[in-house]
């Protein structure tokens, strides 16, 4: 096993365990102070790596770029984007939809859900709409969403895509 390597007085594994920045000073009581300064609003996963980010500071981001940012789609977020292509929906119905075009496979649990449309609405890939024109007991407090021209891309990207690789599998299968 080799030497840990030593960074800026600690060795790599003091470092890599230890949430402070080496500048940082141990307080009266032997430990280190949180971040001041490093507190993250949000967490985005971009192509299997974690990256911190402050929400606050704006990106510039071109349609182009935003839509390969959310490629490859989850299952979830590809089967509401597919549900909500034939018009706006409440969330319910949407969980409704998913389970019919699925003919049952998919059951959405209200987390999964409704955590998924609140992920959706923040990356623009569907937003609140008005009421289509149901009237029923429900109708004035529910929310509805509807897809977005980002959305429909990204639908439009990933149908293609699984498309492609659904023919190489029956080709590679020799069907």
């Amino acid at each position: 096993m080799s030497a840990p390597e030593v960074v800026e007085g600690r060795t790599s594994r003091e470092a890599a365990a230890s949430p402070c920045p080496p500048t940082a000073r141990p307080s009266e009581h032997g430990r280190r102070p949180p971040f001041p300064t490093l507190k993250p609003s949000a967490l985005y996963i971009r192509r299997r790596r974690i990256s911190l980010t402050d929400a606050t500071q704006p990106t510039p981001m071109t349609d182009e770029s935003k839509l390969n940012d959310l490629l490859p789609l989850t299952p979830t977020v590809f089967h509401v984007l597919v549900a909500l292509a034939s018009g706006p929906r409440h969330g319910y119905g949407v969980a409704q939809e998913v389970e019919e075009l699925t003919e049952g496979r998919i059951i959405m649990g209200p987390g999964t859900l409704y955590g998924s449309l609140r992920r959706m609405l923040r990356s623009g890939l569907i937003t609140e709409a008005e009421n289509p024109g149901e009237e029923d007991l429900h109708a004035e407090r529910r929310l509805y969403y509807r897809m977005t021209p980002v959305g429909s891309a990204a639908l439009q990207a990933e149908s293609t895509r699984l498309m492609r690789t659904a023919s190489l599998a029956q080709e590679r299968l020799g069907g």
